[in-house]
This record gives structure tokens, C-alpha cells and sequence, in this order.
């Protein structure tokens, strides 16, 4: 005996009209929750959990523990402990305001004083172990510096307006890349300088931030809106603007922001463990966790 194929369809079709407000109730909390899953995203913002006061400060860099440390006007260096208090202090021999501080590496921290044209290496309890300066005949005056990861030293050279690559340890400059034929050289200021995963990030006072390969090569400009400085947390890069911390996916085209309490100056933040973020005002370190409103 030959049966005809069941129609669902068919069979459904008186149960459609029945079945229609049920269809439009379905669709409708749908849209809502979608919504409201988006608004939960969205709407976070950071609140306070604790505060510490902390000495002054010129520069603030992380190692990969969450150690925070400090450097001043004077050249000193602080490690601070979980609650903000001074753990070690390092007193460099001559005075002088450190430019760059470097702790990311933890294993050894980097501080380099652009009016001595010097850089100093000290290990993790801040105790010096090599100084040295810029030869002048292959960098006329370094505005900036930052670490690569291979031991060698990313230098913008102001009097030459170039960016070089240079090999401390051979003295050996590996790379020299011309920039007048990319960026304007008339009254042009380096804010900071950082390379991450393979890539150096650059953030000058136009508050424009210029992105190069780890060959040297321009890709770049981004414009920074009101940035003083940048960080990276994983995958994004961040900053402060208009009462906001913005985070900006490095690989994908995807935006975020926390809202920060509006009563403090910040000057700059860390990304911390278990969705903590640590802020600095002039005067204090506060500790935040993400929360939504």
C-alpha cells in the first residue's frame, strides 16, 4: 500500500491563526531581551572599592604580577605593595627626571632619562644592575624610547626625525626609518612611545597615535580623541575620554567604554586581576571593580 508523504504544512494550517498571537509574543521577548542583554553591556561603568595615598609621581608602569611602580622628578623609584605602600625604593646616583619607566617584563625594569640621554636597567628588588647612554654619533637626540621584545630599543630620533632600531649589547643601530616623508617634523612632540605584540604604538600631542610594524614601517595614524596616554589590556588598547575609559579591540573593529567616576582627576589606569582596574589621580591610587548599572 502506497502512502502520500505527510504534509506538515497542510496539517498546520487551520492552527495557524491560533498559533499567531503566540508567534508575535515569542518575537516580541525576543527583541526585549536582546535589548536588554545590549543595554547590561553597555551600561557598565567602575566603582571605587578602596583608595590608597601614594607619593608623588611622574611615571606608572605594571609587571606582569600587578606590581605597581612609580618614578618622580627626582629619579626615584617606588614598588608599591597591594595597599599602596612603598615596598622598595631605588635613589639613582645623579638627578634627574625619569622619561620612560618600563616594569612589564618583571624581571627587570627599564628607566630612561632623556635629559641625561641615559637608560638604566635595575632588576626586580629595584637594584641597579647597568647604566649606560645613547651613543651621539648614530642618535642626535632620542625624544623617546620603549622596549622591544627582543632586547632591543625602539628610539624616535628628534634631531634626525627618524625612528631607529637600536642594538644596545653590539651598539648597532638595525634599523633607521626616515618620517619626514610621512609626518609633519614642525613642532612635533612624542607623548609615549610602546610596542606590543609586535607592533609599536606611538601617541604624540596632536593626540594622534601612529602605528608601525616591527620593521619600522609607518601603517598608520589613528586618531586618539583626547588621549594623554594608552595602555593595553589583552586583545585592546586603551584610554581616557570625556569621563570614560575606552577600549578599542586591536583585531576587530569593536569599541567599549566603562564610565569612571566623575569626582577625580585621572591621570592614568592599569588593567588589574579579576576584572579590577587601578586609577591614578595625582595624589591617589583607587582600586575599581566593573559593575552594571
Amino acid at each position: 500500500m502506497n502512502y502520500e508523504p505527510l504534509n506538515l504544512r497542510y496539517c498546520l494550517s487551520p492552527l495557524r491563526p491560533c498559533l499567531y498571537p503566540y508567534r508575535q509574543f515569542v518575537s516580541y521577548l525576543f527583541i526585549c531581551l536582546i535589548s536588554i542583554l545590549s543595554l547590561s553591556i553597555q551600561a557598565q561603568s567602575l566603582e571605587i572599592i578602596r583608595e590608597a595615598e601614594i607619593p608623588s609621581y611622574t611615571q606608572v608602569s605594571q609587571d606582569r604580577r600587578g606590581q605597581i611602580y612609580l618614578s618622580n622628578a627626582e629619579g626615584v623609584v617606588y614598588r608599591l605593595d597591594t595597599l599602596g605602600k612603598k615596598d622598595l625604593v631605588y635613589a639613582p646616583s645623579k638627578v634627574s627626571e625619569v622619561s620612560y619607566l618600563e616594569a612589564q617584563s618583571g624581571l627587570r625594569i627599564f628607566l630612561f632619562y632623556r635629559e641625561l640621554q641615559c637608560y638604566t636597567f635595575l632588576d626586580r628588588f629595584l637594584t641597579e644592575k647597568s647604566q649606560y647612554c645613547l651613543p651621539q654619533e648614530e642618535i642626535g637626540f632620542a625624544q623617546s624610547i620603549a622596549l622591544s621584545a627582543d632586547n632591543t630599543l625602539w628610539i624616535f630620533d628628534n634631531s634626525r626625525f627618524s625612528l631607529k632600531k637600536y642594538n644596545p649589547q653590539a651598539n648597532f643601530i638595525i634599523l633607521d626609518t626616515p618620517l619626514d616623508l610621512v609626518l609633519d617634523f614642525r613642532n612635533y612632540a612624542i607623548t609615549q612611545m610602546r610596542e606590543y605584540q609586535n607592533t609599536l604604538y606611538v601617541l604624540n600631542e596632536k593626540k594622534e597615535l601612529l602605528i608601525f610594524d616591527n620593521f619600522g614601517n609607518f601603517q598608520q595614524s589613528v586618531k586618539a580623541k583626547d588621549w594623554t596616554f594608552f595602555n593595553f589590556h589583552e586583545d585592546e588598547i586603551f584610554g581616557i575620554s570625556e569621563g570614560k575609559l575606552i577600549l578599542i579591540n586591536l583585531y576587530k573593529n569593536e569599541e567599549r567604554s566603562l564610565t569612571l567616576p566623575s569626582d577625580q582627576d585621572w591621570k592614568y589606569l592599569v588593567a588589574s586581576k579579576e576584572n579590577t582596574w587601578i586609577g591614578f589621580t595625582a595624589k591617589k591610587m583607587y582600586w575599581m571593580k566593573v559593575k552594571s548599572n
